[in-house]
């Protein structure tokens, strides 16, 4: 079922956010800028016992003890290796499922830690992923759920970007919130937004160095892509 995305109705209209995938809005190229190179990555697993074939799957994410690195271009390198973080609050297990080329979960919590000052965490209650393959192993998909609009206004409006009207875009923000209405004053405490992901192909580790998951580079359909597939994840809103 969708996610409304009541959250770009209410910041979608601004200048900074007026990109086309993969594109990112100003303020998410930013942080993405300034945190790529002392962020802990976020990784995703896609595992399952038959990956050739439709069927379940089990989504496993979590946060990395380093960083991402890049290539010689600046982006992104592939076929790093990560540490996955132990005993981590951005440990997430989700039971998915791979149908005719596309990744999708049973809708549940997702919680992944950040880092201040910009995005100190992606929280989504009644989280959705729909995800596919691209070329050379990148994954790319949307995240939907909703979030507690009164942590990401302050995300965006203690640094207002572009001159933002940061007055306006927090009773907008207020304004379109649709979910998790308070018992008291009945005031909506959640805004359904989505965030469009990309993710590359890497080695995952545990801290005793066992390799839990490694990439996989094939093209086509996703459940010729993701066996066994762990990748690093950046977000745009």
């Amino acid at each position: 079922q969708k996610v409304d995305n009541q959250l770009w109705r209410a910041v979608g209209c601004t200048e900074s956010f007026n990109k086309t995938p993969p594109g990112k809005p100003y303020p998410e190229e930013l942080s993405w800028n300034l945190m790529i190179d002392s962020a802990p990555a976020w990784t995703l697993q896609v595992s399952g016992n038959d990956l050739s074939h439709d069927g379940p799957v089990t989504v496993t994410l979590d946060r990395a003890t380093q960083h991402l690195e890049r290539d010689a271009n600046g982006d992104v390198e592939s076929d790093g290796t990560y540490i996955i973080e132990p005993h981590s609050p951005s440990h997430n297990v989700f039971q998915g499922e791979i149908k005719d080329g596309t990744l999708t979960i049973t809708p549940a919590n997702l919680y992944l830690q950040g880092e201040l000052p910009f995005y100190f965490e992606i929280a989504l209650r009644n989280a959705h992923m729909r995800i596919q393959a691209g070329a050379d192993g990148k994954l790319v998909g949307y995240w939907g759920g909703y979030l507690n609009w009164r942590n990401y206004i302050y995300m965006y409006t203690s640094r207002p970007p572009n001159g933002a009207d940061s007055i306006g875009l927090f009773w907008a923000v207020k304004k379109m919130a649709d979910s998790n209405p308070d018992p008291k004053t009945g005031e909506n405490r959640d805004i359904s937004g989505t965030f469009r992901m990309e993710a590359l192909p890497a080695y995952l580790a545990s801290t005793d160095g066992k390799i839990v998951a490694r990439p996989v580079h094939n093209s086509g359909a996703l459940r010729e892509v993701v066996g066994l597939d762990a990748t690093a994840v950046k977000l745009t809103n």
